[in-house]
């Protein structure tokens, strides 16, 4: 069991490594002026489609009732494990992994299962 929560704890660092370059990357490049025109420039170019684009989305899933209703019985159907999931992921985000694991061991059992773990 330990050697899984080495792991764990292995591939959370490396994921909290990933957001932490990105968010620097990010801060980097989009903070500058050349960035901020450059999106400036693509978004007048490209108004009507990212409009047409937004729409369509809008329409598919939003303004259809039968897509609400699916996402209803999807939910419904699978209200255990997205609450597993939840749960999992708040812990994955406090980096409290280990807490999680020894409070619900059945919910974790579970995850394993499906290979969410």
């Amino acid at each position: 069991m330990s050697i899984q929560l080495e792991i764990i704890e292995k591939y959370e660092k490396l994921k909290q490594q990933r957001k932490d370059a990105n968010k620097r990357y990010v801060l980097k490049n989009q903070s500058s002026e050349d960035w901020k025109q450059k999106r400036k420039e693509y978004y007048e170019l490209n108004k009507d489609k990212l409009r047409e684009k937004s729409r369509n989305n809008y329409n598919k899933y939003y303004e259809n009732t039968s897509n609400k209703e699916k996402k209803k019985e999807y939910y419904e159907n699978n209200k255990e494990m997205i609450k597993i999931k939840n749960s999992y992921n708040y812990y994955k985000n406090k980096n409290t992994i280990n807490i999680f694991i020894e409070k619900y061991p059945d919910r974790f059992k579970k995850l394993q299962e499906i290979n969410y773990v």
